[in-house]
């Protein structure tokens, strides 16, 4: 059973949050990233560090208001340096990774592994990043977006608007990738 979910793309000012946020709505999560989620836990993050801090893109906040989603309480992290909730029904999984970390020597990227059901990834290069960094036995995890849960859409991945533009278009189609993955994989809040 799927209880938490990270998606990731390059920068985390674009497509990840957008999936992070439009994952929120459909399951009438907290809008907000921090508090308690309930039962299911969901963040996202980006490869590169480039942008740590930084808000969504304010064309990815006018194409997500368009479509009733509010990306301004985002600020941009890098995967590896996700903070773990607090309050969470799943607080003893993170705290346990947050063990390893510190007594295994586990980078953050090891622990996100360990903690996360799904790693959820917008484009191929994205994927192999996470993928190079895997352990073997948590490879399974590791999904792109389009390819595994909108194959109908004709494309495998999530086309970057930060070089392409097209902020609208990039909403609609990492929307119907949330649809089937909360399908496919039996979601529900």
């Amino acid at each position: 059973m799927v209880r938490s979910v990270l998606f990731v793309c390059l920068g985390n000012v674009n497509r990840s949050p957008t999936a992070e946020y439009i994952f929120r709505a459909k399951l009438n999560l907290p809008k907000a990233p921090g508090g308690s989620q309930g039962p299911l836990y969901v963040a996202s993050a980006a490869t590169g560090g480039h942008t740590e801090g930084d808000p969504a893109m304010r064309e990815m906040i006018a194409a997500a208001r368009k479509r009733g989603i509010d990306l301004t309480p985002h600020r941009a992290r890098q995967r590896s340096s996700l903070t773990p909730p607090t309050e969470n029904t799943q607080q003893g999984q993170f705290a346990l990774a947050k063990l390893l970390r510190v007594l295994g020597g586990l980078s953050w990227a090891g622990a996100d592994f360990e903690t996360f059901d799904l790693i959820v990834a917008m484009d191929r290069s994205n994927l192999r990043n996470l993928s190079s960094m895997c352990p073997p036995q948590q490879k399974h995890k590791l999904k792109l977006l389009i390819r595994d849960y909108a194959p109908q859409c004709g494309t495998e991945e999530v086309p970057d608007p930060y070089y392409e533009g097209g902020h609208l278009g990039v909403f609609d189609l990492i929307e119907k990738g949330i649809e089937g993955l909360i399908e496919k994989e039996g979601i529900s809040a």
